[in-house]
């Protein structure tokens, strides 16, 4: 696996579990005060700011330790190459060079992760304008970012392991 295929893994992983715990938050607010705390923009608005700051910090942490654990793999890799006689790449530690195809993925994925979004976006306005709660469209704006995010990865990992042409 590469390190970019990595990269998009960990930050899968990440969304996951942030969404994980959102989940669990905003179920338990709905279970405790009813159909009341989707009238409660303030709420949403100090949730939703509060798992995006927890996301970053899982992305970040979980990066880290990635790095940390890609120096030590690499640290080994070359002493049992010298030890075994083989010759040892130097070059194999630049992991985090990106070339044509990594951007030409990431653009191709963010098209992707964009629509998403620009779709929730439409819906939330939507339920804004049948006079639904706007609880109801914070939360369909905030999950759309994240299931935007989700299939971008999705995305990246399917043309990392498919391939992508310029057409």
């Amino acid at each position: 696996m590469t390190y970019q295929e990595k990269k998009v893994w960990i930050t899968i992983l990440s969304g996951l579990i942030v969404f994980i715990m959102y989940f669990r938050r905003a179920s338990l607010a709905f279970q405790l005060k009813g159909e009341v705390i989707l009238q409660d923009t303030s709420f949403w608005a100090r949730t939703m700011l509060m798992y995006i700051v927890i996301g970053v910090v899982v992305v970040i942490v979980m990066m880290i330790v990635l790095h940390v654990i890609m120096a030590i793999s690499g640290e080994v890799g070359k002493k049992v190459k010298a030890s075994l006689g083989q010759e040892v790449d130097e070059l194999a530690d630049t992991f985090d060079v990106e070339d044509e195809m990594d951007r030409l993925i990431g653009l191709k994925a963010e098209r992707i992760g964009y629509t998403i979004v620009g779709i929730g976006f439409t819906f939330g306005l939507i339920s804004l304008a049948m006079n639904k709660a706007p609880g109801i469209m914070l939360n369909i704006v905030y999950l759309s970012f994240m299931l935007g995010s989700f299939l971008e990865g999705v995305t990246k990992l399917y043309f990392y392991k498919r391939g992508v042409s310029h057409g």
